[in-house]
C-alpha cells in the first residue's frame, strides 16, 4: 500500500505545483476539479484498507492490514 499511497501524493503534489504556477485565473475547471480529482484518488486510496480491517472477520489477515494502514497514517 505505502508505493501505491507515495505515487498519489506524488501526483496531488504535482498538481497543486502545476495549479500554483499557472498564469490563468483561478476557476472550478482549472483549480477545484484538479484538487478534487487528486483529493478523491487519495481518499479512495486510503479508505479501501481501512474499509478491508472493518469487515466482518478476524485472524492475521485484518491484523495485517490495519497494522499497514497504521503505518501510513501521518504521527
Amino acid at each position: 500500500m505505502a508505493p501505491a499511497v507515495d505515487t498519489l501524493l506524488a501526483g496531488a503534489r504535482a498538481t497543486i505545483e502545476r495549479i500554483a504556477a499557472a498564469a490563468a485565473t483561478p476557476a472550478w475547471e482549472n483549480f477545484v476539479l484538479p484538487l478534487a480529482a487528486a483529493q478523491d484518488r487519495l481518499d479512495r486510496a486510503w479508505g479501501q484498507p481501512a474499509s478491508e480491517c472493518g469487515r466482518e472477520h478476524t485472524g492475521i489477515a485484518q491484523i495485517d492490514a490495519l497494522l499497514r494502514h497504521n503505518a501510513m497514517s501521518p504521527s
